[in-house]
Protein backbone atom coordinates (compact mmCIF):
# COMPACT_ATOMS: atom_id res chain seq x y z
CA UNK A 1 0.00 0.00 0.00
CA UNK A 2 1.44 3.43 -0.58
CA UNK A 3 2.45 5.25 2.30
CA UNK A 4 3.25 8.75 3.04
CA UNK A 5 6.14 9.63 0.80
CA UNK A 6 4.41 7.59 -2.09
CA UNK A 7 1.17 9.35 -1.64
CA UNK A 8 2.76 12.79 -1.00
CA UNK A 9 5.46 12.60 -4.42
CA UNK A 10 1.95 11.49 -6.17
CA UNK A 11 0.27 14.51 -4.84
CA UNK A 12 3.63 16.79 -5.77
CA UNK A 13 3.70 15.04 -9.61
CA UNK A 14 -0.03 15.96 -10.23
CA UNK A 15 -0.07 19.67 -8.92
CA UNK A 16 2.54 20.15 -10.81
CA UNK A 17 0.94 20.08 -14.18
CA UNK A 18 -2.97 20.05 -13.46
CA UNK A 19 -3.73 23.17 -11.12
CA UNK A 20 -5.28 26.27 -12.40
CA UNK A 21 -6.79 23.97 -15.03
CA UNK A 22 -10.51 22.83 -16.60
CA UNK A 23 -11.53 19.56 -16.56
CA UNK A 24 -12.66 19.45 -19.98
CA UNK A 25 -14.08 15.51 -20.00
CA UNK A 26 -14.12 11.96 -18.44
CA UNK A 27 -13.88 8.87 -19.49
CA UNK A 28 -14.93 5.87 -17.51
CA UNK A 29 -13.79 2.90 -17.86
CA UNK A 30 -15.25 0.87 -15.18
CA UNK A 31 -18.44 2.03 -14.00
CA UNK A 32 -18.81 -1.12 -11.52
CA UNK A 33 -15.65 1.00 -9.59
CA UNK A 34 -17.70 3.96 -9.18
CA UNK A 35 -20.81 1.76 -8.11
CA UNK A 36 -18.91 -0.01 -5.30
CA UNK A 37 -17.97 3.26 -4.36
CA UNK A 38 -21.51 5.11 -4.22
CA UNK A 39 -19.89 7.47 -6.51
CA UNK A 40 -22.72 9.03 -9.09
CA UNK A 41 -23.03 11.73 -11.19
CA UNK A 42 -19.50 12.37 -11.84
CA UNK A 43 -19.54 13.85 -14.65
CA UNK A 44 -21.14 17.05 -12.79
CA UNK A 45 -17.61 17.91 -12.22
CA UNK A 46 -16.72 18.30 -15.82
CA UNK A 47 -16.12 22.41 -16.79
CA UNK A 48 -15.13 22.78 -13.65
CA UNK A 49 -11.48 24.39 -12.43
CA UNK A 50 -9.10 22.28 -10.22
CA UNK A 51 -7.86 24.45 -7.81
CA UNK A 52 -6.16 22.48 -4.98
CA UNK A 53 -4.67 19.16 -4.06
CA UNK A 54 -4.12 18.05 -0.69
CA UNK A 55 -3.04 15.08 1.36
CA UNK A 56 -4.00 14.31 4.17
CA UNK A 57 -2.75 10.80 5.84
CA UNK A 58 -2.82 8.68 2.80
CA UNK A 59 -6.11 10.63 1.43
CA UNK A 60 -5.83 12.67 -1.70
CA UNK A 61 -8.49 15.27 -2.19
CA UNK A 62 -8.87 17.20 -5.70
CA UNK A 63 -10.50 20.68 -4.71
CA UNK A 64 -12.53 21.78 -8.50
CA UNK A 65 -14.72 25.02 -8.03
CA UNK A 66 -17.55 23.46 -6.19
CA UNK A 67 -16.80 19.71 -6.02
CA UNK A 68 -13.95 17.53 -4.31
CA UNK A 69 -12.82 13.88 -4.95
CA UNK A 70 -11.61 12.17 -2.53
CA UNK A 71 -9.02 9.12 -3.07
CA UNK A 72 -7.55 6.57 -1.58
CA UNK A 73 -5.34 4.49 -3.39
CA UNK A 74 -5.70 1.13 -1.27
CA UNK A 75 -2.82 -1.50 -2.26
CA UNK A 76 -2.44 -0.97 -5.70
CA UNK A 77 -4.11 2.41 -6.69
CA UNK A 78 -2.12 4.84 -8.98
CA UNK A 79 -1.80 7.60 -11.29
CA UNK A 80 -0.53 7.99 -14.50
CA UNK A 81 -0.35 10.70 -17.10
CA UNK A 82 -1.34 10.11 -20.78
CA UNK A 83 -0.29 10.73 -23.92
CA UNK A 84 -2.88 11.74 -26.48
CA UNK A 85 -1.99 9.30 -28.65
CA UNK A 86 -1.58 6.40 -26.36
CA UNK A 87 -4.27 3.54 -27.02
CA UNK A 88 -6.33 4.06 -23.44
CA UNK A 89 -8.88 1.29 -23.77
CA UNK A 90 -5.10 -1.13 -24.43
CA UNK A 91 -3.60 -0.46 -20.62
CA UNK A 92 -5.10 -2.72 -18.12
CA UNK A 93 -6.78 -1.82 -14.74
CA UNK A 94 -7.83 1.60 -15.95
CA UNK A 95 -10.46 3.28 -14.40
CA UNK A 96 -10.70 6.66 -15.41
CA UNK A 97 -9.22 9.11 -17.88
CA UNK A 98 -9.28 12.94 -16.62
CA UNK A 99 -9.19 14.84 -19.67
CA UNK A 100 -8.06 18.64 -18.92
CA UNK A 101 -7.36 21.54 -20.57
CA UNK A 102 -3.38 20.39 -21.22
CA UNK A 103 -3.24 17.08 -19.72
CA UNK A 104 -5.12 13.61 -19.72
CA UNK A 105 -4.44 11.44 -16.19
CA UNK A 106 -5.29 7.81 -16.04
CA UNK A 107 -6.28 6.55 -12.36
CA UNK A 108 -5.78 2.80 -12.39
CA UNK A 109 -6.13 0.20 -9.87
CA UNK A 110 -5.17 -3.24 -10.19
CA UNK A 111 -6.79 -4.83 -7.36
CA UNK A 112 -9.65 -2.37 -6.56
CA UNK A 113 -9.37 -1.47 -2.91
CA UNK A 114 -8.86 2.01 -3.56
CA UNK A 115 -12.00 3.98 -2.72
CA UNK A 116 -12.71 7.69 -4.41
CA UNK A 117 -15.49 10.14 -2.45
CA UNK A 118 -17.24 13.10 -4.37
CA UNK A 119 -19.00 15.71 -2.16
CA UNK A 120 -19.40 19.60 -2.37
CA UNK A 121 -16.63 21.75 -1.44
CA UNK A 122 -17.93 22.91 1.62
CA UNK A 123 -18.74 19.07 3.11
CA UNK A 124 -14.96 18.87 3.46
CA UNK A 125 -14.95 19.19 6.89
CA UNK A 126 -17.62 17.25 7.34
CA UNK A 127 -15.51 14.14 5.68
CA UNK A 128 -15.57 11.07 8.07
CA UNK A 129 -12.73 9.53 5.81
CA UNK A 130 -10.97 12.85 7.29
CA UNK A 131 -12.12 13.59 10.97
CA UNK A 132 -11.13 10.08 12.07
CA UNK A 133 -7.63 10.41 10.73
CA UNK A 134 -5.26 11.89 13.56
CA UNK A 135 -2.06 14.22 12.77
CA UNK A 136 -0.37 14.18 9.81
CA UNK A 137 3.02 12.89 10.20
CA UNK A 138 4.51 15.44 8.09
CA UNK A 139 2.84 18.05 10.43
CA UNK A 140 2.75 16.85 13.66
CA UNK A 141 5.11 18.58 16.51
CA UNK A 142 6.93 17.44 19.03
CA UNK A 143 4.51 18.18 22.23
CA UNK A 144 1.49 16.63 20.12
CA UNK A 145 4.16 13.49 19.46
CA UNK A 146 4.86 13.15 23.03
CA UNK A 147 1.16 13.39 24.20
CA UNK A 148 0.40 10.17 22.04
CA UNK A 149 3.08 7.91 23.80
CA UNK A 150 2.14 9.88 27.20
CA UNK A 151 -1.60 9.27 26.85
CA UNK A 152 -1.32 5.63 26.10
CA UNK A 153 0.36 2.24 26.67
CA UNK A 154 0.27 -0.06 23.29
CA UNK A 155 2.84 -1.31 21.51
CA UNK A 156 5.01 1.11 19.69
CA UNK A 157 4.52 -0.46 16.47
CA UNK A 158 1.01 -0.53 16.31
CA UNK A 159 0.20 2.83 17.53
CA UNK A 160 2.62 4.42 15.03
CA UNK A 161 0.50 2.39 12.34
CA UNK A 162 -2.74 4.04 14.12
CA UNK A 163 -3.64 6.30 11.50
CA UNK A 164 -6.38 7.87 13.93
CA UNK A 165 -3.36 8.60 16.05
CA UNK A 166 -0.82 9.46 13.41
CA UNK A 167 -2.06 9.57 9.95
CA UNK A 168 0.50 8.35 6.75
CA UNK A 169 2.78 5.91 8.10
CA UNK A 170 2.49 2.36 6.71
CA UNK A 171 4.42 -0.89 7.52
CA UNK A 172 7.67 -0.24 5.53
CA UNK A 173 8.46 3.07 7.11
CA UNK A 174 7.70 1.82 10.95
CA UNK A 175 9.79 -0.80 10.57
CA UNK A 176 12.65 1.63 8.92
CA UNK A 177 11.88 4.00 11.92
CA UNK A 178 12.06 2.26 14.67
CA UNK A 179 15.09 0.42 13.92
CA UNK A 180 16.52 4.02 13.15
CA UNK A 181 15.77 5.56 16.66
CA UNK A 182 16.77 1.95 18.19
CA UNK A 183 13.29 0.91 19.23
CA UNK A 184 12.02 -2.38 20.14
CA UNK A 185 8.96 -2.49 18.20
CA UNK A 186 7.39 -4.99 21.10
CA UNK A 187 7.89 -2.37 23.96
CA UNK A 188 5.06 -0.06 24.92
CA UNK A 189 4.76 3.52 24.65
CA UNK A 190 4.98 4.23 28.34
CA UNK A 191 7.59 2.85 28.74
CA UNK A 192 9.85 5.38 26.56
CA UNK A 193 11.90 7.75 28.13
CA UNK A 194 11.57 11.65 26.92
CA UNK A 195 14.57 10.96 25.33
CA UNK A 196 13.79 8.04 23.32
CA UNK A 197 10.31 9.87 22.39
CA UNK A 198 12.07 12.84 20.83
CA UNK A 199 14.46 10.51 18.98
CA UNK A 200 12.19 8.85 17.35
CA UNK A 201 9.95 12.22 16.36
CA UNK A 202 13.42 12.88 14.97
CA UNK A 203 14.29 10.11 12.98
CA UNK A 204 10.55 10.15 11.54
CA UNK A 205 10.56 13.40 10.14
CA UNK A 206 14.07 12.77 8.67
CA UNK A 207 13.36 9.47 7.13
CA UNK A 208 9.88 10.87 5.46
CA UNK A 209 12.27 13.33 4.28
CA UNK A 210 14.63 11.37 2.55
CA UNK A 211 11.50 9.07 1.30
CA UNK A 212 10.24 11.91 -0.30
CA UNK A 213 13.47 13.08 -1.89
CA UNK A 214 13.42 9.89 -3.64
CA UNK A 215 9.88 9.61 -4.59
CA UNK A 216 9.08 6.62 -2.74
CA UNK A 217 9.53 2.87 -2.41
CA UNK A 218 8.63 0.74 -5.17
CA UNK A 219 8.43 -2.77 -3.97
CA UNK A 220 5.75 -3.96 -6.64
CA UNK A 221 3.20 -1.94 -8.11
CA UNK A 222 4.12 1.74 -7.07
CA UNK A 223 4.87 4.11 -9.70
CA UNK A 224 4.55 8.26 -9.87
CA UNK A 225 2.42 10.18 -12.54
CA UNK A 226 5.36 9.80 -14.96
CA UNK A 227 5.37 6.26 -14.44
CA UNK A 228 9.19 6.01 -12.93
CA UNK A 229 9.36 3.88 -9.67
CA UNK A 230 10.66 5.06 -6.56
CA UNK A 231 14.16 4.61 -5.17
CA UNK A 232 14.20 4.78 -1.30
CA UNK A 233 13.60 0.14 -1.05
CA UNK A 234 17.26 0.56 -2.21
CA UNK A 235 18.55 2.47 1.14
CA UNK A 236 16.28 0.30 3.23
CA UNK A 237 18.53 -1.37 6.48
CA UNK A 238 15.56 -3.52 7.67
CA UNK A 239 12.79 -4.14 5.90
CA UNK A 240 12.42 -7.51 3.77
CA UNK A 241 16.18 -8.09 4.88
CA UNK A 242 14.68 -11.19 7.06
CA UNK A 243 18.07 -13.74 8.02
CA UNK A 244 20.56 -10.35 6.81
CA UNK A 245 23.07 -9.07 8.95
CA UNK A 246 22.23 -5.63 11.01
CA UNK A 247 23.83 -3.18 9.21
CA UNK A 248 25.12 -1.55 12.34
CA UNK A 249 26.13 -5.17 14.83
CA UNK A 250 26.21 -7.34 12.27
CA UNK A 251 24.09 -10.14 14.13
CA UNK A 252 21.42 -11.46 12.28
CA UNK A 253 17.95 -9.45 11.75
CA UNK A 254 14.88 -11.32 13.10
CA UNK A 255 10.93 -11.38 11.47
CA UNK A 256 8.06 -11.74 13.32
CA UNK A 257 4.43 -10.70 12.76
CA UNK A 258 2.57 -7.99 15.23
CA UNK A 259 -0.82 -7.69 14.18
CA UNK A 260 -0.32 -9.69 10.90
CA UNK A 261 2.17 -7.57 9.76
CA UNK A 262 5.48 -8.41 9.17
CA UNK A 263 8.30 -7.12 11.59
CA UNK A 264 12.12 -6.64 10.72
CA UNK A 265 14.19 -5.93 13.83
CA UNK A 266 17.44 -6.27 15.22
CA UNK A 267 17.21 -7.43 18.87
CA UNK A 268 20.52 -6.21 20.22
CA UNK A 269 20.34 -2.76 18.78
CA UNK A 270 16.53 -2.46 19.06
CA UNK A 271 16.38 -4.35 23.00
CA UNK A 272 13.92 -3.99 25.13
Amino acid sequence: MPELPEVETIKRGLKRKLIGQKLKNIEIFDSNYLLKNKVKNLNIIVGEKLSSIKRKGKYIIFFFEKNLLLFHLGLTGYFLFIEKNELDKGKKHIILIFEFEKDRLGYFDIRKFGKIKKVKVEEFSTLKELKKLGKDALEINLDEFKSIFWQRNRGVKNLLMDQKVISGLGNIYVNELLFRAKINPFKKSRDLREEEIERLFFQMKSLLGEAIDLKGSSIKNYIDTEGKKGEFQKTFLVYGKKGFSCPRCGNDLKYQKIAQRGTFYCPKCQSL
